[in-house]
This record gives structure tokens, sequence and C-alpha cells, in this order.
């Protein structure tokens, strides 16, 4: 009953009143108790007037972190948000100290899974804080965003034209001394780079991963190692490299307690391991992301684990349940998660298992034309697949011309895989020579698993398809042979089925 009726008394108490009411009670608790950063945030916020808005937002600052270091992440957003609403009702002309909140208040969204609202507030950041011409302090301000993510952490496909622009000015107009800056702003080049089809953003990683072990800074050498995952998609066959990555994040991780950055570290080995074909492993490190994660309120990761399930699902050769699967992350997402990007994920990984010979791909029609409309030659493989399954071979030719480059990133070896396909179905022997040399290095995988949300089965497979279409028998014999070690290693019956066939058919 109390309970019930303490809001109402509260809210019937004149603003005036309440505000000097909190005041005095913050003022007694700073005498008595001034380590209790959570309450004096709680009574200098309510005051809510431009007398305590100074100490309300110095206060909220420090309850902030402090909820940051419980791994209270949303919290930490309403706190550094209240600190930002404090500062700008306090009048104060501390611009810097105002980006620091804004910085704060970045970090937090990122880690506790609101990407979009995240990198929105740091070009507003980055924005004001060149405003300085202090480049060491916009390298901070660049690097607030900076949280580990095995995903793209923009618009799919997009460049950050500003932010490229103001890493790039950074770098050149730091002073030699100011290393640790110098890290922070190859970083963020790197990060904004994967993807591309130059190397600037490679060398970029390499040169942030050189300087951070030189500093021995554990945190710089964990943003340096993601921005280096980030460029271990720009051909097939570097899962390997992404396991020894991941081992050192974890490492790192465990050894300096940083718990979103051990969960990093996982989150790169299970899909790495599933890339591998070594699905009991991947599991493994599945299993410890789900764990710590829940542990340190980490949505970001039980997301991109829906995925990986969905997948694993497909490997088993449950493929009705693997697209159910899929359907069921999506609707989960309710189209606000990355962009909605979630909605081309569902698509391309339903496309996926139809391409792989679950169902039809005229079941998909009517997405498959919005998303050519969308994407355009970014999606063309898919279109022309999608016209072939339709009859239409010319109109297929046509459009298959018209594609681009693949994105050099996480979704490289699937979209590859349906390449062959492609170049099998169209009896394209130049389209499968070139498909067959950048599909090799990653002969001994399954294709796409790396993503850890699609696969198209093994590798071999589709390399003894195109050996079959270029005239090279032995080849195509040897590539199934292996197409089928590879399956019994992973568990997928249904996929040493295929590779036999392909094998007999090749009179292997």
């Amino acid at each position: 009953m109390t309970r019930a009726v303490l809001p109402h008394l509260y809210d019937g108490i004149p603003l005036a009143r309440r505000a000097l009411w909190h005041t005095r009670a913050g003022e007694a608790l700073l005498r008595v108790r001034p380590g209790q950063v959570g309450l004096l945030a709680h009574h200098f916020l309510a005051a809510g007037d431009r007398a305590t808005a100074s100490r309300a937002a110095t206060y909220a600052r420090a309850a902030a972190e402090q909820a940051q270091r419980r791994f209270a992440h949303r919290e930490a957003v309403r706190l550094w948000r209240a600190a930002l609403e404090a500062h700008d009702r306090s009048g104060s002309a501390d611009e810097r100290g105002r980006l620091e909140l804004l910085m704060g208040m970045v970090r937090a969204l990122a880690l506790a899974g609101d990407v979009v609202a995240a990198r929105e507030q740091r070009g507003a950041a980055v924005q004001a804080a060149e405003e300085f011409s202090d480049p060491e302090f916009t390298a901070d301000v660049l690097a607030a965003f900076d949280v580990p993510t095995v995903w793209t952490n923009r618009r799919y496909a997009a460049r950050d034209t500003q932010i490229v622009a103001t890493a790039e000015r950074v770098l050149g107009d730091l002073p030699a001394g100011a290393a640790t800056a110098r890290c922070r702003a190859l970083t963020t080049l790197a990060l904004e780079l994967d993807g591309a089809q130059d190397e600037r953003g490679l060398l970029a990683a390499r040169r942030a991963k050189a300087a951070a072990r030189d500093l021995a800074e554990p945190v710089l050498l964990a943003q340096a190692l993601h921005a280096r995952h980030a460029h271990t998609f720009q051909r097939a066959g570097l899962a390997c490299e992404r396991v020894r990555i991941g081992q050192e994040i974890v490492a790192l991780g465990v050894r300096h307690e940083l718990a979103p950055v051990e969960v990093f570290g996982h989150l790169i080995l299970y899909q790495a391991h599933a890339a591998l074909a070594e699905p009991t492993i991947a599991d493994a490190h599945a299993a410890a992301v789900e764990r710590l994660s829940d542990r340190y309120e980490l949505p970001l990761p039980a997301t991109l684990l829906s995925w990986y399930r969905a997948m694993r699902l497909a490997i088993d050769g449950r493929t009705d349940e693997a697209d159910a699967a899929y359907l069921r992350v999506t609707e989960g997402l309710d189209g606000t998660w990355m962009w909605g990007i979630e909605r081309d994920l569902l698509h391309f990984a339903r496309f996926c298992l139809r391409a792989s010979g679950h169902g039809s791909l005229l079941d998909l029609a009517g997405e498959a034309q919005d998303q050519y409309d969308r994407w355009g030659p970014i999606y063309a493989r898919g279109q022309a697949l999608m016209l072939l399954a339709d009859g239409r071979a010319c109109e297929a030719r046509a459009v298959a011309t018209a594609a681009r480059p693949l994105p050099r990133d996480y979704l490289l070896e699937a979209r590859l895989g349906l390449a062959a396909v492609l170049a099998v179905e169209l009896g394209d022997r130049e389209m499968a020579s070139s498909v067959y040399r950048q599909l090799l290095p990653a002969a001994d995988g399954l294709a796409g698993a790396g993503s850890g949300v699609v696969t198209l089965g093994p590798v071999a497979h589709h390399l003894g398809a195109l050996a079959h279409l270029l005239d090279r028998p032995r080849a195509a014999a040897d590539h199934y042979r292996r197409a089928r070690a590879v399956a019994e290693r992973a568990g997928a019956r249904h996929w040493a089925e295929a590779a036999g066939k392909g094998l007999a058919g090749v009179g292997g």
C-alpha cells in the first residue's frame, strides 16, 4: 500500500520544493558519504536546476563510469545522457568537457548493443572535435567507437568519408611523439576501410598492431587486433589466421580482465572454427560467448549467436529447421538492428540454403527483386541465379556480366560459393577459372561459415564442380574426395553423400 501511494504523494509536491529537498539531501550526503556517486547523481540530477547542474554532471559522469565497471551498460548510457543534459543546463562553456561526456556515451551505447546510435553520436563528436585543432584529442574522439564487433560497424557496403578523411588528416598532423594517438587513429582508419578493394586499411591495421605492441597497452592492443581481424577477409582461406588472432584476444581479455575483449575473442574463434569445418570446437567457443555475454550484460553477442545456431542446423542437414530459425532471428530484431541489415542477411541466408539444394530459389523471387533494386551490381550474381531458376538464361548471362567485384568482407567466401554455382550453371569457363583460383586457398573449409551466418557446404565440392567444367577430371575427383572428408569432419552426412555423387559423376 505504501509503495503504491508514495509516487502519487511525491508527484504532488511542487517542483521548487522537490528541487530544494534533493539539493539539501545531496549536500548532506556529500559531507558524510562523498563516495556514494550513484546517490549523489540521483539527488543532484533530480534537483534539476541550473544551480546544481554542474554537480549533477560531475556525479552522473562518475556514476556512469561506475556502472560500466559493473557491466551495467544500459544504466551507463542513461547516466552519460543525464550528465550531458546537466552539463548543457549548467551553461558551462567547457566544450571539451562536453565532448568527453559524449565520448563516454558513445562507448556505452556500443557496449549496450546500440551500434547505430553510437555511430551517429561519434560522427557528431568528431565534427565538433575538429574545431579544437588538436589532433591528439580528435584521435581520442575517433577511437570512442572502436568497441570490438565481428561485423562491420557501419551501414553495409558504405564508406564514411568524413571519418576516413578525419583519421587520415589526424595521422598527418600528429607530432612524432604522439604514439598512443597515432595507434588510435590507425585503428579507426583500418576499421573504416574494411572490405575495400585496395590495401590502405590492411596497411593501417598492421601499423596499428605494431604500435600497440610497442606501447604494451592491453586496450589499445585489443582494438588494434580488432582492426587486423577486420582485414582477414580480403581473400578466401584466412580462417587459420583468424584463429591465431582470436586466441591472442581471448588471452589478452583473460589476463587483463577485459570482459568485452574476451567475448570478442571467442566470437572470432567460433566463426573461424566453423569455417575450418570444426563445429565441435566452434560450439565450445559459442558456449563461452553465451556464458560471458550473459554475465557481463552484452546483448550484441546473443544476436550473433542466434545466426550461428541457425547455420549449425544447416550444417547438421536440418535445413527446414534452419530456414525457420533464420526467420525467428529476424523477427526478434524488429527491423532495427545494424541499419536494418538483418533483412538482407535473412534473404541471403535463405537464398544460400536454396542454392545448396534445399527448395527452389523461386520461393524468394519477390524479395530477390527487391534486393536487386536495392543493391544493384552487388546483388547481380544472385539475380542471375534467380533468372536461371526461372529459365531465363540469356537475361541471366547479361545480368551476370554487370556484377561488380565482390566486397572483401565476412561474406566473401559465401559469395564466391554462389559465384561458383552461377559459373557452373551458366557453363561460363572464364568465370569458373576466376572463381576457382579465388576459392582454392579455402579448399579445406566450409564456404561462408566464417561469417557465422551462412554456409554453402564444403568449398571443395564447389571446386570439384568448377574443375569438372574446366575439363580437369583428376582435380575434380580429388576435390570431391576432399569435400567428402570435410563433410565427415563436420558431421554433415548430407554433404558427404552429395560429394560421393559428385565423385561418381566425374568417374572417381
